[in-house]
């Protein structure tokens, strides 16, 4: 495990302050407001601590609503929602500064053995060990540039492969791939759900920007995320390969709208994300 993906680990356990309130800590993301996927991660693992059971992380739908500031402290609180006999929904507020950031619900189950069936089948792509680490996107290079100037960017926790436009099938412009695990071994799987839940939302809502022709970065743009939803369909590990295939498939009003199928390498469907978020270009009303 390398440092970042350490720190990383640590920043997604919360300190508890009470009964159903959590208390989280800054992830060295390296932009003056708090990154979403962090947000997310951490009211993951504030719904996951709440519990009194050993239950997966199955779904979880979330709304962004202001966007903080990274120096203040990010409280969570947790309202158990229903604790059926294999389900449970905990909704999660962010708060700052007395103001809600952000609210989400989460559900989790306990996985059953029973039949199971996967209707989709993984799209072509290269294997990851043939792809080269950490060369990124043209139009998402900022991030690695922001990620050398700090040693414990937590981006840094993953290896990333990113699928080439030149190997990237024609006529798939709105479409991106991307290979990922983390510098682990993590040590359990709430650990997986919740650093899963932090990359979420990285690439997802940057898939349209080669589409409209502008980079991350760009003056003229603001893109920020609206709201989120992602669905495990079976247990994952983040620390093993897995294949984000993104698709950008709408883009008015100055709203994105983008999603994801992931698979691990045995081709099996393990989870779906769906995210809205604001691109508003200049000029845009």
């Amino acid at each position: 495990m390398n440092d970042a993906c350490r720190h990383l680990e640590q920043v997604m356990q919360l300190v508890s302050t009470n009964r159903n309130h959590y208390k989280g800590s800054d992830d060295g993301f390296s932009l003056p407001n708090p990154y979403g996927g962090r947000l997310l991660g951490q009211a993951v693992s504030a719904a996951a601590q709440s519990l009194d059971h050993d239950r997966s992380l199955h779904s979880m739908h979330a709304y962004f609503m202001r966007t903080g500031k990274r120096d203040q402290t990010i409280s969570y609180e947790v309202n158990p929602l229903r604790d059926g006999g294999s389900f449970s929904s905990r909704g999660v507020e962010a708060i700052q500064a007395d103001q809600v950031l952000f609210s989400c619900i989460c559900g989790f189950h306990t996985f059953e053995e029973n039949v199971q069936s996967q209707l989709i089948d993984m799209p072509d792509a290269p294997k990851p060990e043939t792809l080269a680490s950490n060369e990124p996107w043209p139009e998402m290079q900022l991030y690695e540039r922001l990620a050398k100037k700090t040693p414990l960017h937590p981006i840094r926790a993953f290896d990333l492969r990113f699928v080439p436009d030149q190997l990237q099938a024609r006529g798939q412009g709105h479409k991106r791939q991307l290979w990922v695990k983390c510098h682990g071994p993590l040590a359990n799987a709430r650990l997986h759900e919740a650093l899963f839940t932090w990359f979420s939302d990285f690439f997802l809502l940057p898939t349209v920007l080669k589409p409209l022709g502008i980079t991350l970065g760009d003056q003229k743009m603001r893109i920020a995320s609206l709201d989120h939803a992602l669905w495990i369909h079976r247990p994952l590990k983040i620390d093993q390969w897995l294949l984000f295939d993104f698709s950008s498939t709408s883009y008015g009003h100055s709203r994105a709208h983008t999603e994801a199928k992931v698979f691990d390498q045995s081709g099996a469907l393990v989870a779906s994300l769906v995210q809205e978020g604001l691109v508003q270009l200049a000029g845009d009303e």
